[in-house]
């Protein structure tokens, strides 16, 4: 089974252009990409357990010669994803990272394991940005989502592209900003901060 091209859905109502990838698993994904162009943040959608480190490993190694400039992962064991894609930017990857230190950047990688469905969506959306070395001269980078068997995930994801301003409103209204935050990008990352934290003391035990 070949992967399915990169569709743009739509634009966000910032006019981002969300791309959407169904695949039943990661060996599929092409070694080339067409579209979006570098340097796009990439919303990883899977259940990473099923997956070995060494299937995780040979997709970052594409995704990192297709032009990535912000990882983001979701799902099971996403954290894990996280780790493996940091090696396979920087690591192993002596290009990458001779880039990274003559011009002082880095590509951005996060995860959630926890995160509503919706809550991710609205993060890649809204609040992913490269670092400002590989961020668009014209504006927003693209959003690449690639959804790893599940088509459920993947048309909720599609529904979400379609109307970006219904997406924002009905998570913001579970969870409102407090009104001395000003900056709702800033409310945004102490939240997620806040949420790491809670998950690192109960798996680890530690007092932070």
């Amino acid at each position: 089974m070949v992967a399915a091209a990169p569709e743009l859905i739509a634009e966000s109502m910032y006019g981002r252009a969300l791309y959407l990838s169904t695949i039943s698993h990661l060996e599929q994904w092409p070694a080339t990409l067409a579209e979006p162009r570098p340097y796009f943040v990439l919303l990883l959608m899977l259940d990473a357990s099923k997956f070995t480190d060494e299937q995780v490993r040979a997709f970052a190694d594409k995704i990192a010669a297709q032009g990535v400039g912000y990882v983001y992962a979701w799902g099971p064991d996403a954290d894990r994803v996280h780790f493996i894609f940091d090696l396979a930017l920087y690591v192993d990857n002596d290009d990458l990272r001779r880039e990274a230190e003559e011009n002082d950047t880095i590509i951005l990688t996060s995860s959630d394991e926890n995160e509503d469905l919706d809550d991710a969506i609205y993060f890649g959306v809204f609040h992913a940005h490269p670092d400002d070395y590989y961020y668009a001269p014209e504006g927003w980078n693209p959003l690449l989502a690639i959804v790893v068997g599940s088509p459920d995930w993947a048309d909720q994801v599609r529904r979400r592209f379609l109307d970006t301003e219904a997406l924002s409103e009905d998570v913001l209204a579970r969870e409102p900003p407090p009104r001395k935050f000003a900056d709702l990008r800033r409310w945004w990352q102490r939240r997620r901060v806040k949420r790491t934290l809670r998950r690192a003391r109960k798996r680890w035990g530690l007092d932070l």
